[in-house]
């Protein structure tokens, strides 16, 4: 084939050309030299491309084709997919939304579980809890307010009534005074200690505590050697020695200080208060027995709530219910534990255990007394 039957050609590689004519072809030539044998030869190659590149061209058309296929076919199946795996989302956020707007039912609308995915109705259980555990607060918090409202409006209606009982009487009748103002004087001081309680209460709850290495056992005896002066009873002391331990010695002097007073406000004066100190290598536990009437088992999860007071003891002694509550509050700052439970043969033995924290040294076996 003649350059001239061709037209005008375009070189694309050594061997590939394009012509307007004919199109893509192929062109290879070779010399071959005279061996005697074989007179010299020209070798021309000559192919025409246009059906391979029109196949080339064919199969790149049906890749593209495929590929946008799949690439819709695939979004679309994302999509779908994705709307199932959020539908249990879209209805936990709705659900979310109708409870803030229900603010009067707030914390206590529970959220729909869905089934699955997994993953979401982990996370529904556990809202699940924290509307409960919010829920339960809230109505502490009501309960608490509801509770300090009347253990504050009975010695303010008392005041008052014996104020007026002055203004109108006190010219004509004046014996009534004195008896009076000592009846002022004694709920205006049932009154502050009920503030007194609630303020220890309030800074318990939003209370850091510090610690340092302290001598327990030094402590608890200090503790009993000043309470033993205005408690009227015998107070038996067992106190194991040398116990140290990082904690905070004003909390644990605190939870001494009411647990004892707690015991000597509900037992009979001519019984024995037991206070006692024991510890291992990882904690200390304090103990206060008593020997008074005891505490039902069934009110035994309730004497640390605040306000709470048994009925057995709610119009004999006086008292407004939250000792316990500070109690337990300062325990849980320190990490600790307390228990309540019987003593024997009669009373009620409340135990405390606190972490030592800190490695220290064996402590000796022996007892003081």
């Amino acid at each position: 084939m003649k350059n001239n039957q061709l037209g005008k050609t375009y070189q694309l590689t050594d061997n590939v050309h394009y012509s307007a004519k004919t199109g893509f072809y192929y062109h290879a030539q070779s010399n071959a030299p005279a061996d005697g044998k074989w007179p010299a030869a020209r070798y021309d190659v000559w192919v025409e491309l246009n059906g391979a590149i029109n196949l080339l061209w064919l199969l790149i058309r049906l890749i593209i084709l495929i590929t946008l296929l799949f690439l819709v076919l695939g979004t679309w199946l994302i999509y779908l997919l994705a709307r199932r795996l959020n539908r249990p989302l879209v209805q936990l956020t709705e659900a979310s939304k109708r409870t803030n707007r229900d603010i009067s039912k707030t914390y206590q609308n529970q959220l729909p579980i869905p089934a699955s995915p997994q993953e979401v109705h982990d996370l529904s259980v556990e809202f699940n809890r924290l509307l409960k555990s919010l829920s339960d607060q809230a109505q502490a918090d009501r309960q608490f307010v509801s509770n300090a409202s009347h253990e504050l409006k009975t010695p303010i209606a008392a005041i008052r009534g014996h104020v007026s009982l002055i203004q109108r009487r006190g010219e004509q009748h004046p014996e009534i005074i004195p008896t009076s103002l000592a009846y002022i004087d004694e709920e205006s001081e049932r009154m502050q200690r009920l503030i007194e309680s609630l303020l220890r209460l309030s800074h318990a709850n939003q209370l850091e505590l510090t610690t340092a290495v302290i001598d327990v056992s030094q402590l608890v005896h200090q503790v009993v050697q000043s309470a033993q002066t205005s408690m009227p009873r015998t107070i038996d002391v067992h106190v194991q020695a040398h116990v140290s331990a990082e904690t905070n010695g004003d909390a644990v002097r605190q939870i001494l200080n009411s647990l004892m007073a707690n015991a000597n406000k509900y037992s009979p004066a001519d019984t024995t208060m037991t206070v006692s100190l024991t510890a291992d290598t990882k904690n200390f536990t304090l103990t206060v027995a008593d020997e008074g009437c005891g505490i039902e088992d069934s009110q035994k999860s309730q004497v640390f709530n605040r306000f709470y007071r048994a009925k057995s003891v709610r119009d004999q002694i006086e008292g407004n219910g939250l000792g316990l509550a500070i109690v337990q509050q300062l325990v849980n700052l320190a990490q600790g534990q307390i228990t309540v439970e019987d003593n024997q043969p009669q009373g009620t033995r409340f135990i405390v255990t606190l972490p030592r924290l800190k490695p220290v040294q064996q402590d000796s076996e022996k007892f003081s007394n």
